[in-house]
């Protein structure tokens, strides 16, 4: 990300920026309405590429560790964490 991206990012005060943090929960009807996180977790492996600890949630884009920080990467991503989504609803 850019300097004056994280910049802006880090002068907003309603962004709060976590880090060491695992989301634990997602809920909602409909929409995205709460995410439960849990602070200083561990590193967990997962069984597909761009999954998270939470079994069948996948990251992609500058919210994954390790990103190169670019909007073709995160397309790509994205298409490669679909194909991942269609197997775990598989199973």
């Amino acid at each position: 990300m850019s300097r004056y991206l994280l910049r802006r990012i880090e002068e907003t005060p309603t962004i709060q920026i976590r880090t060491r943090t695992e989301i634990v929960a997602l809920e909602g009807n409909g929409h995205l309405e709460r995410v439960h996180w849990r602070d200083g977790t561990g590193a967990v492996t997962s069984p597909y590429l761009l999954e998270t600890s939470l079994p069948g949630v996948f990251a992609v884009g500058d919210v994954r560790c390790g990103n190169i920080k670019r909007v073709a990467s995160a397309v790509g991503e994205g298409s490669i964490a679909v194909s991942f989504v269609h197997r775990v609803l598989a199973e």
